[in-house]
């Protein structure tokens, strides 16, 4: 129960929501608080059935347990997604048009694969990495604060903030 009360804590969501909603409604709580404390409007955008267009999701490889002679590597990239995100400065508050593009300098965005543009953190820093950086700052303290609580219920507190920190 303390892992979802800080979880809800940190998302800002009721406790049902976890129980009840999927990941997005977590994510979304966080980008409407964000923009409320920096005075940003998020539009309410229709939706329009049918017209969804689909990605190719990760590619997972499942492991070939055996016994090695020689020795082999394995790559662990942490957050993977949410690096990328913060390396590219990817939101919704730094997409360009193409019409704004052309006003702007080269190294004042990037291009992804799909042709996209954002604005680079230089430029404009995207509300999504401001809140997965201070989510991995606020992790960071909370794990610290783990290993120096020595009540064992302070130390599941902190041990749920972190997990519900990790981005």
């Amino acid at each position: 129960i303390v892992n979802y009360i800080e979880m809800a804590r940190v998302t800002g969501v009721p406790l049902d929501f976890l129980l009840t909603r999927g990941q997005q409604i977590k994510v979304f709580s966080m980008l409407l608080r964000k923009c409320r404390r920096v005075n940003l409007l998020i539009p309410n955008v229709a939706k329009h059935g049918g017209d969804e267009q689909t990605y190719e999701g990760a590619t997972v490889i499942d492991p070939k347990k055996a016994f090695y002679n020689e020795p082999i590597a394995t790559l662990d990239f942490a957050s993977l997604y949410p690096s990328i995100m913060q390396a590219y400065n990817l939101c919704y508050s730094t997409l360009v048009s193409p019409a704004d593009q052309a006003r702007l300098r080269p190294d004042q965005y990037n291009t992804s694969p799909s042709k996209d543009c954002f604005v680079t953190s230089e430029t404009r820093k995207g509300i999504l990495p401001q809140i997965l950086d201070e989510l991995l700052a606020a992790r960071k303290r909370a794990k610290k604060d783990m290993k120096l609580a020595t009540d064992p219920m302070e130390k599941a507190v902190q041990n749920g903030r972190q997990l519900a920190l990790k981005a």
